[in-house]
């Protein structure tokens, strides 16, 4: 069902209930009203006939019934009785229409106030004193003229209902459409993006109902789906062009060496150039590997409690066994009731480490790098400081994409892969990078690790 007709649907309900609601209070309130009344006219019906039997004589009598029946005062299908207190019946008027039964004299007899009740018939009991007697008066009639009223006003009622139903039906179509004509113009310009035009954005006239909320989440996404797009277009254009020069070279060398023969020196100087573009690329694909790693969100990675001291000595004992002039200084500072232990994939986090300690030395001519370990409250916090050359406020909001490398290191041998690897690996373990830098000053890294597991850690854990 369309959204449209789901709106017109509730609001008819709501409506056609309150509606009902009210007709229905309003009958009730008609009706015992049309009752308090009838019973009015009755009890003064019946007292005034009451009256006139028990204290006139006979000619009276008869003189008040022929009055009676030319002025036509009598109520429909009425009977009037009359009792004395000990029950005996003194006067009765209509007997063949209704006769009141010992168990309503008795009710009547008992009660104070006048005795009241309706069944087919208005049936009503009251006190009556003459001559310091005291008599009780039992009067019934049919109120013809008061039911036809009601009958007539619950016609009247209904047909209003049912017409008044259909206007609310017709009025909630029309409204629901009116205030669903935004989304139909969303659904129209998303319709019209496509992966040739993600610069196209959602337009709204109004900005601030939940349409315009509507249109700027689209918005986001938009931005969002374009950004990948993009990094994704130049992930694959800088993978296609660091993949294709060491090809290259090692297709060139291999061509020069198969056009005529050569000595075994020029030989030995042909394969060590494929050697080495070799490990080249063989490196890059290793680092592409650990990036499409870290962005598969550590799927399948077995999860373990980590100490961080212990992982950041083996990273530092790592780097300094492949070169001997980098100078890592590891500073502990941890409070006794905390211990820095964080769950999540050792071999990831040991690669992003790393990578970030690889670059504060490279980038800092092996000048001496400080990381600073802390625990406070169940949060590990590691700071890693270099003097190195540093970066602008520009640089840094690229350093996590792949690839990219400021200008002022392109002289530097990699890639540009390491920053991007480390970040989507904080990024799926919950750490917050923090990277604090000025141009020839060097650079901070702030990392602060999460108390408990990452959500997207839980995830691949169950």
């Amino acid at each position: 069902m369309e959204i449209r007709h789901k709106i017109t649907l509730q609001f008819t309900i709501a409506i056609a209930f309150l509606l009902l609601a009210i007709l229905v209070f309003n009958y009730y309130q008609a009706s015992l009203f049309a009752q308090d009344s009838f019973f009015e006219r009755l009890k003064e019906r019946s007292v005034s006939v009451a009256g006139m039997h028990i204290n006139q004589d006979n000619q009276q009598k008869i003189h008040f019934d022929e009055i009676d029946k030319l002025n036509k005062q009598s109520l429909p299908r009425e009977a009037i009785y009359v009792f004395d207190k000990s029950g005996k019946e003194r006067f009765s008027q209509g007997s063949a229409l209704w006769r009141p039964s010992p168990k309503l004299i008795a009710e009547a007899m008992n009660q104070e106030a006048d005795f009241r009740f309706v069944d087919d018939r208005f049936v009503l009991g009251t006190q009556y004193s003459a001559d310091n007697e005291r008599f009780i008066i039992m009067a019934s009639a049919v109120d013809e003229v008061g039911q036809s009223k009601l009958r007539n006003l619950a016609e009247t009622m209904l047909v209003s209902f049912l017409v008044f139903l259909i206007f609310v039906v017709m009025l909630g179509q029309f409204l629901s459409g009116k205030a669903l004509e935004p989304i139909k113009s969303v659904i129209l310009q998303v319709n019209q993006i496509t992966a040739s035009n993600l610069d196209k954005r959602v337009k709204h006239s109004n900005d601030k109902d939940e349409i315009a909320q509507l249109s700027n989440t689209f918005n986001s996404m938009l931005e969002r789906l374009e950004e990948s797009f993009k990094m994704q277009a130049d992930f694959v254009r800088n993978a296609s062009h660091e993949l294709r020069n060491p090809l290259a070279a090692m297709i060139g060398q291999a061509e020069i060496a198969l056009k005529k023969d050569r000595n075994p020196e020029y030989y030995h100087e042909v394969i060590q150039a494929v050697y080495t573009e070799s490990l080249r690329l063989k490196h890059i694909v290793n680092s592409l590997m650990q990036l499409s790693q870290a962005s598969s969100d550590v799927v399948g990675q077995p999860l373990m409690k980590i100490r961080l001291d212990e992982l950041l000595l083996d990273v530092v004992e790592n780097l300094s066994r492949t070169d001997k002039n980098r100078q890592i200084e590891i500073r502990l500072d941890s409070d006794q009731k905390s211990e820095p232990i964080v769950l999540g994939s050792s071999g990831l986090l040991e690669v992003a480490l790393g990578n970030l300690l690889e670059n504060a030395c490279k980038y800092s001519g092996n000048a001496p790098v400080s990381c600073v370990l802390s625990t406070e409250n169940g949060r590990s916090k590691l700071v890693i400081t270099d003097k190195g050359i540093g970066m602008t406020e520009e640089e840094i909001k690229h350093i996590s994409e792949p690839f990219y490398r400021s200008p002022n290191v392109r002289n530097k041998e990699g890639f540009g892969i390491g920053m991007a690897v480390s970040s989507k690996v904080f990024q799926v373990h919950g750490i917050s990078m923090k990277v604090k830098s000025k141009p020839g000053e060097g650079t901070n890294i702030t990392l602060v690790f999460p108390e408990g597991i990452s959500p997207r850690l839980s995830e691949t854990e169950g």
